[in-house]
């Protein structure tokens, strides 16, 4: 008979493999899949080992290890001490590096991303008007910009960013940031690092497979980590937006719980689900049988007291080996199990005390046995001592007990230890703060909260009443941070109401544990429910939550947490700018002003207050006070490069060029890509007619944003200002091939159609511009403008109908309209209302002068038209007398001689006009309306055009 190629040595070792028994089908199973070509139909790439605390999950996947190992795998071992897909990759990473299998290009973005967050986090606060203000540095924080925390664990972004959204979101960090960035790619890794690094990743691993047979990749204890990495894993091992694996490479999953039947619903049937129980008797006996346990009350008793669970049984037939006096003793607990083989007393009640701390190395260890105490190697050979990340804890099964055993054997003892693990804790947090910058970047240094949430829990098991108030206001805070950061409190709060039998705590954290791990929202309602609340730390949550709300663009819900915060806490510091800033976004300006006026005075250091109380004057058009407060705040942050920007813009609307210049460029010295300063120099150059400086600002600003709509209709403004006309449309173009839903450059390109003299295609532009929005007054007054210079009077009419209807007070709207009837309907229209008006109301009155004179005189009543002509023509006599007068001026002084039929006079009118260079709107412009005064007055048309000869000759 063939043997089969397996030697009965073989046989036994593998039955005999580190004493393990009882899970042959399991290893079989896995055994029997690496043995299998993976183009085989049963070939499995994912496992799910499920099964209660201590029945040997652990210990059947280190078996599946092994054989993996045996057969040439590279293997790696996660436990649940990762909080987010980017910890979970370094773990991975950092184990095959120790193996001689590095993952080459992951290692070195990953040591770039965390470059940029150690680089972030040591340099000055940025204080950035577009993130929260309630905040220090609300770039790094949660709100809209998912997946930035610097932590290592990273938090993964909902969905996929598109290019456009990176760039969007580029710019905000830019602003905030400065120049502490360079490019798309660190803002992409900082925006979005568990997309950016996955990729990278993956391909790492795709070309490890492609060297070995097998990579197989083990997740322990997974019911811990599913919240933090299960969607993630599920596309990685999968396939999905980070790339696809090669199948060669394994996922092991082993937890408690069935996986989530949500999230891998379409993929379940691609899972294989390996249950496991207790060991059965007959397991039991054959353990027994061979450590040479056979006598029957032995064998009993270890089958009572192991209760069939893999972990203990191991430990009991140990002591069962002494004989059955040993395992008659009539200690019950697993507690007596693991501590009968230890004689000395001292080191019993070590080995006993360390299970307080939920992890251990050699410092904790010697906080809990004492300086001079030295069995920390000894411990750790302790079978129910497991290592992760050079970390040392103890497994569940007995820990639980323990704990149980120390809490009620001596509650003293159980306080003081506590509090002396608390205070060491504190003590290396409080050195760690030397060397951190800010209170606010502590929360995104991995090390610092590891500290800060080991302190809180030994607190709060030592007095959880007393604790519970400072840890829930610091878990508030920290979801702010990230996803991971909410996980970690929650896990916190429920850890220690388990261990601490305290049964109100352990359900607060079970709610905080059900939360969805993006809703800071939800975390926070649920500690809002906690019980015994006092009123400083209900202020504290109500005034985050107004924050989360603020950030989710709940204004109306943000204003209300943040004025109940302010009701039970008036001092709180940050909640009265929080809700200046809800209320800004609302546009309820002077409600937003108060909140600023109290924050500044509170935090009277803090320059972002000042600033964005600039920019709430700025818009209630208080310029000087904006000035001022902009002012403030760079005299207490020079750096601020935003707030140089926006006082620049309040300059510029000033007139002064100079001056909001400076501004820009200081600005641009602190960050020379900084969007808002780039973009408002351009604009300004372009305002104050530099039109070559302005078109080499644009040019600059393009450079950095190479598709915006808004600069490249900047662009075309400049080139028009320079007479570079063959240039403007194309540029045009380009903008609304970029944007093309806005109706805003679509109306522009009308309106530039229209500069350019070709009226037909500005109208049809202008009609598709009204189309997208009908009631845009600005569109739809230069429709009309359009409509009255094409002779379409009757259209042109039903435009300023519309017009003077939504703004009634307008004077160009009124005197337009005036003309517009008096064509369509001669000269009884009913127009003198709007002609009284507008002269009364315009300050000098000349085109209003102008066609009311023209109406009284076809009404035959020309000594009032003679007033007024004259009214008009000493304001453009004056106008037209200064140096540097502009076509408006010297073509309305021509259509008014044209109207009073002076003929000389008009012509040297019109050669002032074109001497002034206008453009062909202009001229456009004069035609028609001289053509509306012929129409009106009955002048001579041949006489008419004679004197427009020389304007339609520069018309071409």
């Amino acid at each position: 008979m063939a043997s089969g190629g397996v030697s009965r040595r073989e046989m036994v070792r593998r039955r005999r493999q580190a004493g393990f028994v009882g899970r042959a089908r399991e290893l079989a199973l896995f055994r029997d899949n690496l043995a299998r070509g993976v183009a085989d139909d049963d070939y499995q790439f994912v496992f799910h080992v499920s099964g209660h605390a201590g029945v040997g999950k652990t210990a059947l996947v280190r078996q599946w290890e092994k054989l993996a190992v045996e057969q040439g795998a590279v293997t790696t071992y996660v436990e649940d001490d990762v909080y987010g897909p980017v910890e979970a990759m370094a773990a991975l990473a950092r184990q095959l590096t120790a193996l001689g299998r590095p993952l080459k290009d992951f290692d070195k973005r990953l040591a770039h991303y965390r470059r940029l967050g150690q680089e972030l986090a040591a340099a000055p606060e940025q204080e950035d008007p577009h993130a929260e203000p309630g905040m220090a540095s609300g770039v790094l924080a949660r709100a809209g910009l998912a997946g930035l925390g610097l932590l290592p664990g990273g938090g993964a972004v909902a969905g996929v960013l598109d290019a456009d959204e990176v760039a969007r979101r580029a710019e905000r960090l830019r602003a905030a940031l400065g120049a502490r960035i360079k490019g798309t790619e660190d803002a992409a890794l900082l925006l979005d690092p568990v997309g950016e690094l996955s990729a990278v990743f993956v391909r790492d691993l795709q070309e490890l497979a492609g060297r070995v047979p097998w990579v197989v990749l083990f997740f322990d204890t997974y019911e811990r980590t599913v919240p933090a990495i299960d969607g993630w894993l599920r596309e990685l091992v999968l396939g999905g937006r980070h790339g696809e694996l090669p199948i060669n490479v394994i996922a092991v999953l082993a937890g408690q719980g069935r996986l989530d039947a949500g999230r891998w619903r379409d993929a379940l049937d691609l899972v294989r689900e390996v249950p496991l129980d207790i060991f059965t008797e007959e397991e039991v006996r054959a353990l027994l049988a061979r450590r040479g346990v056979s006598e029957e009350g032995a064998v009993r008793t270890v089958l009572r007291r192991s209760r069939g669970l893999p972990l203990l049984v191991p430990m009991a037939a140990e002591q069962a080996a002494g004989g059955a006096e040993a395992v008659e003793d009539p200690s019950d607990t697993a507690v007596d199990l693991f501590l009968a083989g230890v004689g000395d007393p001292g080191r019993r009640e070590t080995l006993l005390a360390c299970a307080l701390p939920a992890r251990l190395d050699e410092d904790v260890y010697r906080v809990v046995a004492g300086e001079g105490a030295d069995d920390y190697d000894w411990l750790r050979t302790r079978s129910f001592v497991s290592e992760a990340a050079g970390r040392r804890r103890y497994h569940d099964v007995i820990r639980v007990p323990m704990l149980q055993l120390l809490r009620t054997r001596s509650p003293n003892r159980w306080r003081e230890t506590h509090l002396r693990l608390a205070e060491a804790y504190r003590a290396w947090r409080v050195t760690l703060e030397e060397s951190l910058p800010s209170s606010y970047r502590r929360w995104d240094h991995a090390r610092w909260q590891e500290l800060r949430i080991e302190e809180s829990y030994h607190r709060l098991c030592a007095a959880p009443h007393e604790a519970l108030p400072e840890a829930l206001t610091d878990a508030a805070h920290a979801g702010a941070h990230g996803e991971e950061h909410q996980l970690r409190w929650a896990r916190l709060v429920a850890r220690a109401g388990a261990d601490a039998e305290e049964p109100e705590l352990a359900a607060l954290g079970e709610r905080l544990l059900t939360v969805e791990p993006d809703d800071w929202e939800g975390m926070l309602t649920v500690l809002l429910e906690a019980p015994h609340l006092d009123r400083v730390t209900r202020a504290e949550i109500r005034a985050e939550r107004g924050e989360a709300r603020l950030r989710a663009g709940d204004l109306p819900g943000a204003v209300d947490d943040l004025t109940g915060a302010l009701t039970l806490h008036p001092e709180h510091p940050w909640a009265h700018a929080s809700r200046g800033e809800a209320h800004w976004r609302e546009d309820r300006y002077t409600l937003a002003l108060a909140d600023y006026t109290e924050a500044t005075a509170r935090l009277p250091q803090r320059a972002s207050f000042h600033a964005r109380r600039g920019d709430i004057h700025h818009a209630l058009g208080r310029r000087e006070e904006a000035v001022a407060d902009y002012g403030r705040a760079l005299d207490l942050r020079p750096d601020l490069g935003w707030a140089h920007a926006h006082r620049g813009r309040v300059r510029a609307d000033q007139g002064q060029w100079d001056a909001a210049l400076a501004d820009f460029d200081h600005a641009l010295a602190i960050d020379a890509e900084d969007p808002c300063a780039l973009s408002s120099r351009a604009r300004t150059l372009l305002r104050a007619g530099r039109f070559a400086d302005a078109l080499d600002a644009y040019d600059r600003t393009l450079a950095v944003r190479p598709d915006d709509p808004g600069e490249l209709s900047g662009r075309a403004l400049a080139l028009l200002g320079l007479d570079r006309t063959a240039e403007v449309l194309p540029a045009l173009d380009r903008a609304i091939e970029s944007a093309p839903e806005d109706a805003s450059l679509r109306g522009q390109r009308a309106v530039t159609l229209l500069v350019l003299g070709r009226v037909e295609e500005a109208l049809a532009d202008f009609d598709a511009a009204l189309g997208a929005a009908s009631d845009d007054a600005s569109l739809l007054s230069q429709r009309a403008e359009a409509r009255l210079i094409a002779g379409a009077h009757a259209a042109a009419l039903a435009d300023l109908e519309r017009l003077v209807a939504a703004e009634p007070d307008r004077l160009w709207h009124l005197i337009r309209r005036a003309e517009a009837r008096l064509v369509v309907e001669g000269p009884d229209a009913p127009v003198a209302d709007d002609l009284a008006r507008a002269v009364a109301g315009e300050e000098r009155g000349a085109w209003a002068c102008l066609v009311a004179g023209a109406l009284h005189r076809a009404s035959g009543r020309p000594a009032e038209a003679d007033l007024l002509w004259e009214r008009s023509l000493a304001v453009l006599t004056e106008l037209t007398g200064e140096e540097g007068a502009d076509e408006a001026a010297w073509g309305n002084l021509f259509l008014l001689h044209c109207a009073r039929k002076d003929a000389e006079a008009a012509d040297a009118a019109g050669a002032g006009l074109l001497a002034a260079a206008p453009l062909p709107l202009a001229l456009l412009t004069c035609c028609a309306a001289l053509d509306r005064l012929r129409r009106l007055l009955g002048l001579d048309p041949d006489w008419v055009a004679e004197r427009t000869r020389p304007l339609r000759a520069r018309l071409g």
